[in-house]
């Protein structure tokens, strides 16, 4: 049986990154939540994934945190939390 992140791989991914400035990247570029709304509404028609990293993740989170997750539910997409900003490791249960 393949694991998470193996079967993210035959998937569209969007990773989205917030920062503790409350800056949000989205695959590398600056974003803001409108164009991450509608790049989650393409990436919802492809059935893909989230990958999400969220700078100082044992601080509180800044703001714009609550409003980037709450796109990726109305989304309703699948999301990989990760702990590191290159995506390398998953925080999400199996």
């Amino acid at each position: 049986m393949r694991n998470h992140f193996e079967m993210d791989k035959d998937r569209p991914v969007l990773k989205i990154a917030v920062f503790v400035d409350g800056r949000l990247s989205v695959d590398g570029e600056p974003s803001s939540i409108q164009a991450l709304r509608q790049s989650l509404r393409g990436l919802a028609k492809e059935h893909g994934v989230v990958w999400y990293y969220r700078e100082g993740g044992k601080k509180e989170p800044p703001p714009i945190a609550t409003e980037v997750i709450n796109e990726v539910i109305q989304a309703r997409v699948p999301i990989r939390l990760s702990s590191k900003p290159d995506y390398s490791d998953s925080v999400t249960s199996p």
